[in-house]
């Protein structure tokens, strides 16, 4: 009998995981070790010019933080990051104390908030001179720098098996291929783009809707929609 109880015990702490309970001392540690580690996310995203601030809530990620400027990126626990709120907090904590420090993140788009939140307007005040057009299969459009270049294609006709029905950009620069889908509720075979003044990473693209013009903003890095906006306004 004695034998089958301990037998019992040993599984239900297997099952349990409960073999080692943390003392507060370790949990501490680990807390400390995963901000070490999302500081350091920061300095390596800093030099790689391509920082984001980190949300770890998908209903409360917007595509973009206007307080730092920062494109939003959904970040969630792993195997290897568990501690992922202490990581997250030291990283965006990080990027605080850079900028009352330093002033704005180098790479980030604050500077263009107003455009951000104004997409119809500042598509209009440079229709004339600024404003080009893709099509569906059509040639490349690329920015003025030359950094990157924008296509559009049918979903799922490059390697990137991407399965969203309809048409999608493109987008080729130093970091790569990226594809985007189209922004939901678009339509056509075509999108006006207007690149943003050259080393801002960024473009604006409009896009035919069910009434009204679909606006949508593009960190032209990574090939992430910053801003989306129905009738731009």
């Amino acid at each position: 009998m004695n034998k089958r109880l301990c037998l019992t015990a040993i599984l239900l702490s297997l099952t349990a995981g409960c073999a080692h309970e943390p003392t507060v001392q370790e949990v501490h540690q680990k807390q400390e070790a995963a901000a070490d580690r999302g500081r350091a996310k920061f300095s390596d995203e800093l030099v790689a010019g391509n920082v984001a601030w980190y949300v770890t809530n998908s209903g409360a990620l917007t595509g973009f933080n206007r307080q730092t400027g920062l494109p939003e990126q959904l970040i969630g626990a792993t195997t290897d990051e568990p501690m992922i709120d202490d990581f997250v907090k030291a990283h965006n904590d990080a990027i605080l104390t850079y900028i009352t420090q330093s002033g704005p993140i180098p790479g980030s788009f604050k500077g263009y908030v107003n455009q951000l939140d104004h997409q119809a307007i500042y598509f209009d005040m440079h229709q004339s001179d600024g404003v080009q057009t893709l099509k569906l299969g059509g040639d490349s459009l690329h920015s003025p720098d030359g950094t990157y270049a924008l296509a559009l294609r049918a979903s799922g006709a490059t390697l990137a098996q991407i399965t969203t029905a309809g048409s999608q950009l493109v987008i080729t620069g130093p970091g790569g291929e990226h594809q985007s889908p189209a922004p939901s509720g678009t339509a056509g075979a075509t999108a006006d783009v207007l690149f943003a003044p050259a080393g801002s990473n960024l473009a604006f693209t409009r896009w035919p809707g069910n009434g009204q013009p679909i606006y949508a903003a593009l960190d032209l890095r990574n090939g992430r929609w910053l801003v989306v906006q129905n009738g731009g306004r």
